[in-house]
């Protein structure tokens, strides 16, 4: 893990952390479990696909499929696990394995400006930035992780109040932020199956100069939505959108949180 880490000039500092849960991991370090990034192993039609997830997450394997386009989608046994990583299970690095593997994050890490990762030994953590995680995997972000159950959640809102605090949030965002096109909700709110535990889902499209850093691009919005619940931002260029199928597939089934553009070309990625 070090090794690869200096070969690709990525800042970082080694920590002593006991616990060989992602929550115990968390506890020792005095940080919040979703900065603790979990290595997961997957086999997509029997190949290997290394998903990143917080540990107050757990990796959704029907999204896994969707995004990949393949037909069947399953946890890697520990055999092969360590075949593919060089590592046991609960000690799979995200980078440093015999090969390079192809690596999704989940999108709720890179709301951690610093993040946890396995050190390739059961009590040896690594920090780094979300964006070296992003360099030094190569990987793409998506929304793959659902709230984990062992994950405790100390506020539950009914939809309605949850959507008007996005709402607010949306509007003090395009005011502020002109580059701005659309605020959009999906996943669940938008769907209507919320729980009161669920997390919100919100898709920002902006147009103009923009950072082409996904990671830098959603650290820079996700300051405006400080409410007192779970949220996996989003954030697309409308040419991006067009280009992206799976952030088509979420503009579909999205709807703004912005009403007056939501009749007006503002809300649409093709103007």
């Amino acid at each position: 893990m070090e090794e690869a880490l200096q070969r690709l000039g990525v800042a970082y500092r080694q920590i002593q952390a006991g616990g060989a849960r992602a929550d115990q991991a968390a506890r020792s370090l005095g940080v919040e479990p979703g900065a603790v990034v979990k290595s997961l192993l997957f086999l997509a039609d029997g190949e290997p696909v290394l998903v990143l997830v917080g540990g107050d997450r757990r990796a959704d394997p029907v999204r896994l499929r969707e995004l990949l386009g393949s037909r069947r989608v399953m946890i890697a046994p520990p055999e092969r696990v360590e075949e593919e990583t060089g590592f046991p299970p609960g000690a799979v690095p995200p980078v440093g394995h015999p090969a390079p593997l192809p690596t999704w994050i989940d999108a709720a890490l890179v709301h951690h400006p610093t993040l946890y990762c396995s050190g390739g030994a059961p009590d040896v953590m690594v920090a780094l930035s979300s964006q070296d995680l992003l360099r030094a995997t190569g990987g793409r972000i998506a929304r793959l992780g659902s709230v984990s159950s062992n994950s405790v959640k100390i506020f539950s809102l009914d939809r309605d109040e949850v959507v008007e605090r996005l709402r607010a949030a949306a509007y003090r965002l395009r005011v502020s932020c002109p580059e701005v096109q659309d605020v959009r909700l999906f996943g669940s709110l938008a769907r209507g199956d919320y729980v009161g535990t669920s997390d919100a889902d919100v898709l920002v499209i902006v147009e103009g100069e923009v950072p082409p850093d996904p990671i830098a691009r959603i650290q820079h919005f996700y300051p405006y939505f400080a409410l007192s619940i779970g949220l996996d931002l989003l954030v697309y260029t409308p040419a991006e959108i067009e280009q992206n199928a799976f952030a088509r597939r979420i503009y579909a089934e999205s709807e703004s949180l912005l009403v007056d553009s939501a009749a007006g070309h503002r809300g649409d990625p093709k103007d």
